[in-house]
């Protein structure tokens, strides 16, 4: 059997194009079933306003972080905690002290199921934050946001200072409402 040079040139372009096909869906097989949650934070400045939208002066200092599905599949997302890094003021066995924030005046159900693309937001007035928190970290540590998925991976925000808290904390106490 006589293979001509064009006849040897189709046979090893089909065997590179195939094994590039290949490895492209093995590629992509794997990111669409890889879990992935993107998880940031934002500090903000609310005025207090209640039920009747009557106006309170004075703002509230929160934290808003976000919790979004980058992946491809469903995913249900368990209670959001902070982990915070550096000296602690108390003696605990882990590595880092760590707390979740449970809201008894509008309870939440976890997991919550988070769609690819859907985002899950919580706002936390730091006023309270620090008023349960204070004497339990170091404000020249650090934190991150940490969230569990029900698969067990545990996704983590980047490492933030605790200061840059506590610094928007007093800016927003030290504001005046101009009427």
């Amino acid at each position: 059997m006589n293979i001509s040079e064009w006849e040897l040139f189709f046979i090893a372009y089909a065997s590179v194009l195939s094994t590039i096909s290949i490895v492209w869906n093995i590629i992509d097989a794997i990111r669409k079933h890889r879990s992935a949650l993107k998880i940031g934070y934002n500090l903000s400045t609310q005025f207090i306003i209640d039920n009747n939208g009557k106006r309170y002066d004075g703002y509230c200092p929160v934290l808003c972080y976000t919790v979004t599905n980058r992946g491809y599949r469903l995913l249900h997302i368990g209670n959001p905690s902070f982990e915070f890094y550096k000296k602690r003021k108390q003696n605990m066995k882990n590595k880092s002290d760590s707390f979740g924030w449970i809201d008894l005046i509008k309870p939440e159900n976890f997991p919550k199921p988070l769609a690819s693309g859907e985002t899950y937001e919580c706002k936390i007035n730091l006023s309270k934050f620090f008023e349960q928190l204070q004497d339990k970290i170091d404000l020249n540590g650090k934190f991150r946001i940490v969230v569990q998925d029900t698969f067990g991976k545990r996704h983590k925000s980047p490492k933030s200072e605790v200061k840059s808290l506590w610094e928007h904390l007093k800016m927003v106490n030290g504001l005046k409402l101009d009427n």
